[in-house]
C-alpha cells in the first residue's frame, strides 16, 4: 500500500493538469488526501461553472425528450450546441487576435 501511495504522489507531482491548475497533495493516506487550490484569478469563476452545469442539465433534458422513446446521448446535443459557438469564437478571434 506505501508503494501505491508513493507512487500516486510521484504522479502528482508531476502531472500535467495538477501543474496547469496549481493543485498540491497536502496528505496522502489509505482513504484520505487533502489537496490545496489556491485561490487564483483563474480558478474563481463560479458563474461559468455554474452556467456550465445549467447548459448541460439542459442538454440532458434536451436529449432524453427530443426523441421520446429512444434516448439520445447528451454529447451529441452538447455537440449541437457548442460546434457553432465555438466557430463563432474562431471567427471573432482570429489568430488569437481579436477584431476591432
Amino acid at each position: 500500500m506505501a508503494d501505491a501511495l508513493a507512487y500516486l504522489r510521484q504522479r502528482q507531482e508531476n502531472g500535467g493538469f495538477n501543474e496547469l491548475l496549481g493543485l498540491r497533495v497536502q496528505h496522502i493516506r489509505p482513504g484520505y488526501a487533502e489537496i490545496v487550490l489556491p485561490a487564483n484569478e483563474n480558478n474563481l469563476n463560479p458563474l461559468g461553472n455554474a452556467h456550465g452545469g445549467a447548459i448541460y442539465a439542459l442538454c440532458d433534458v434536451a436529449a432524453r425528450l427530443l426523441f421520446a422513446p429512444y434516448e439520445l446521448p447528451v454529447g451529441i446535443v452538447m455537440s449541437f450546441l457548442g460546434c457553432p459557438f465555438f466557430l463563432y469564437l474562431l471567427i471573432r478571434r482570429k489568430g488569437g487576435h481579436a477584431h476591432a
